[in-house]
């Protein structure tokens, strides 16, 4: 073989063992909880609109609302999305609303999604919606989160390896309420009326108080249950 001949061939060897060992180091820290990944809803092609002054908001009628912590209050959707939802700021109240009761007289009800980034100080409340959050907690001191629920679901999700979700009190009417196994809460307040149901997941709870009336359903295990306040 010609001097030539082996200089490239040693050199496509290196560049492959070189790709082989950056990607096998991606997938230990992945596979570590390192790396996340992009969730579907951050598609880098959706708008993004902000609003200022805001302390409440309110999702209105979507079959899948994402909730992430920010700095600031903005929605993330398609623009075709925001051609049939709409964002308005009442007071410091932002509504995020998939006209639910438009839809129900005109029986076309369709498939609404968005994103919702907020600071842990601004309360969140769905209205027939399902609401994916991701708390991410830094301290236990964190500002307490306030989700309320009306018709609608609440799951409650890690990110990545931070599993601290902080302080939270739950509101849920004729509601459902699922953790994810790994979370960990300083504090949880829950309060479930009309047939809510309320799953911990083995998620643990450090204090927990918690309110019922006769119709919840509530799967707890038993180191949360000594947990009650």
């Amino acid at each position: 073989m010609k001097v030539s001949n082996k200089i490239l061939l040693g050199v496509f060897l290196f560049i492959v063992l070189l790709l082989a060992g950056v990607h096998a180091a991606l997938r230990v820290r992945y596979n570590a909880g390192d790396i996340v990944k992009l969730d579907k809803f951050q598609n880098p092609s959706r708008q993004l609109r902000y609003f200022d002054n805001v302390h409440h908001v309110v999702v209105i009628g979507f079959n899948q609302c994402s909730v992430f912590l920010s700095d600031t209050v903005y929605v993330a959707a398609t623009q075709k999305m925001f051609e049939n939802i709409e964002c308005r700021v009442q007071g410091d109240t932002l509504y995020v609303d998939a006209k639910w009761n438009e839809r129900l007289r005109q029986t076309t009800p369709g498939y609404y999604e968005a994103t919702v980034y907020l600071p842990r100080s601004v309360t969140i409340a769905g209205r027939h919606s399902y609401i994916n959050f991701w708390p991410g907690a830094l301290h236990p001191s964190d500002t307490l989160q306030r989700v309320r629920l009306e018709d609608s679901g609440l799951s409650i999700h890690t990110s990545g390896k931070n599993a601290q979700a902080g302080k939270m009190a739950l509101q849920a009417v004729n509601s459902s309420i699922v953790l994810t196994q790994g979370l960990f809460f300083d504090s949880l307040s829950v309060a479930l009326q009309g047939n809510s149901w309320f799953n911990d997941s083995r998620a643990t709870i450090q204090q927990l108080t918690l309110q019922a009336d006769s119709t919840a359903n509530i799967q707890l295990t038993g180191r949360n249950y000594f947990s009650i306040k």
